[in-house]
């Protein structure tokens, strides 16, 4: 039996994501769409003096099971590296697509778990990941 893709939790953290509002001024910033599904991700981020993110915002135009990944990611970026992003994005991703049998080990993402039985919604669960990267990478070049 397939699970249900919106749970209590999903929904719940899905409401959080306003506790990360899209902030303008912040030096990195991208906005990415989805292609499968027509998610909108505007996301803005700052950084320290060692390369790890200080800040986050986020504009979220998505599916709740693309808010609530969008929420998962940004509750726990602060202190993190690219290179962390990029490796919880990817086995994120290797587990949606059946390539790996657990979705991680980022705080929360098991949540994400139902989006796997639903290939229509992936893309919408990585959509802030990949934004996010966008914006690292488009800020140092």
């Amino acid at each position: 039996m397939t699970p249900p893709l919106y749970t209590r939790e999903i929904l719940h953290t899905a409401m959080t994501l306003a506790k990360y509002p899209f902030d303008a001024e912040m030096p990195y910033t991208a906005e990415m769409r989805s292609k499968t599904c027509g998610s909108v991700i505007q996301l803005s981020l700052s950084i320290d003096r060692g390369k790890r993110i200080s800040g986050i915002g986020m504009k979220a135009q998505a599916c709740a099971l693309g808010q609530a990944s969008a929420a998962v990611l940004a509750s726990h970026i602060k202190g993190r590296s690219r290179s962390e992003v990029d490796a919880a994005g990817q086995a994120l991703s290797d587990y949606l697509h059946g390539k790996a049998e657990h979705p991680g080990a980022w705080p929360d993402i098991d949540m994400l778990k139902s989006a796997r039985e639903y290939p229509a919604r992936r893309d919408s669960v990585l959509l802030p990941w990949r934004a996010t990267l966008a914006a690292l990478d488009e800020g140092e070049s």
